[in-house]
């Protein structure tokens, strides 16, 4: 029933670009969430999702496990010379843990 970071899930979800070193737990990690995105596989982003609802739930009590979540990435695009930086979300998956 709330929204949650699931990089870091006590952390208040507040959309803003990470401190260095980012949300993602290694730079391969990266990689491959940015790979999702540019692939767009249904059958990558399937597996990716089941993966995340196990680490999730895995030691989790009934009520607080995860039950869906979607897959935002939070896009940064370069802003000309003298220009502002827009952020811009796309969501690339909605994923369902529990039947």
């Amino acid at each position: 029933g709330r929204d949650i970071d699931l990089h870091a899930a006590d952390r208040v979800l507040d959309w803003q670009r990470p401190d260095p070193p980012n949300a993602h737990r290694n730079v391969r990690w990266h990689s491959y969430e940015w790979r999702l995105l540019a692939l767009r596989e249904e059958s990558l982003f399937l597996a990716y999702g089941r993966y995340q609802c196990r680490r999730f739930n895995a030691d989790r009590a009934p009520g607080t496990r995860l039950e869906r979540f979607d897959l935002v990435y939070v896009v940064e695009t370069s802003p000309p010379p003298g220009g502002r930086a827009t952020l811009e979300r796309r969501t690339a998956w909605h994923h369902r843990c529990l039947p």
